[in-house]
């Protein structure tokens, strides 16, 4: 029997026959960037998948690509349109809206947020440019700070715990993707 790399010809041709891999939205997933155009980053999901990301989710601040072709990416699957998947890294930034938000506390997609500002019983955090939620001081952090004043200023991934009032009121816990992301590794390993 012929080996190509790790598989078999006999296991390399049963894995063209499987249907690609149904998505929830919210579920995270490891891709490969295969192309890189002026506006979309496609990805390669693997089991005959692929799907896109917006290029400008992977600038930094100066506007400069922070990948290549050939790279791993860990990205969320926001939805399918047109028969294409759409993936998202984050929710942040101003166009992130009301609907996006929404999106991201039914499907647990992390935010981006920074912490502005301590206030009674945990912190003030800005989110999507303008948007302002609360993170309780148990939900920063895998233990509580001992210098609170620490957090202030920092850019922080947090899940949207309550998303009350039309996303006029939220909750956030960075907690909750600190152990998301503790489980994954303790996964892997």
């Amino acid at each position: 029997m012929e080996e190509t790399g790790d598989k078999s010809f006999a296991e390399l041709f049963e894995q063209s026959f499987k249907k690609p891999t149904h998505l929830e939205p919210g579920q995270k997933v490891e891709a490969v960037i295969v192309k890189i155009t002026d506006e979309w980053v496609f990805l390669d999901l693997g089991d005959k998948s692929e799907g896109c990301l917006d290029r400008k989710e992977l600038l930094d601040a100066n506007g400069n690509l922070t990948v290549a072709e050939g790279d791993r990416v860990s990205a969320y699957f926001l939805s399918s349109e047109n028969n294409e998947r759409v993936f998202t890294t984050r929710v942040s930034g101003g166009a992130a809206g009301s609907q996006f938000l929404e999106d991201a506390f039914h499907s647990r997609i992390p935010v981006e947020g920074v912490a502005e500002k301590e206030i009674k019983g945990g912190y003030e955090i800005k989110i999507a440019g303008s948007v302002r939620g609360f993170c309780p001081f148990s939900q920063m952090g895998l233990r509580r700070a001992d210098n609170p004043q620490d957090v202030i200023g920092k850019k922080l991934l947090f899940n949207i715990t309550e998303y009350r009032d039309n996303g006029r009121s939220l909750v956030l816990s960075n907690r909750r993707v600190l152990e998301e992301e503790r489980e994954r590794i303790r996964e892997e390993l």
